[in-house]
């Protein structure tokens, strides 16, 4: 597999890093965690959580979702 992505020669390259890859980027596209943790194969959520890296631009969504909430009332 490295050899058909031409990664051959990286030693720091994981394939295991991958899965942290795809967890991450569900995760960004909106993917609710439970769907993830399924998709994954993964026994809980803590665990999809610790695949899944921090998105510092899902904070700004956080806030909007918040202050369009606030203009409900």
């Amino acid at each position: 597999m490295r050899a058909e992505i031409a990664l051959k020669d990286d030693k720091q390259f994981l394939v295991h890093a991958l899965r942290h890859t795809c967890c991450t980027r569900l995760v960004s596209a909106g993917t609710d965690l439970r769907t993830v943790m399924e998709w994954m194969g993964h026994a809980s959520l803590d665990i999809t959580q610790r695949y899944s890296h921090f998105i510092p631009e899902r904070m700004g969504d956080a806030v909007g979702r918040l202050v369009s909430l606030r203009g409900q009332r």
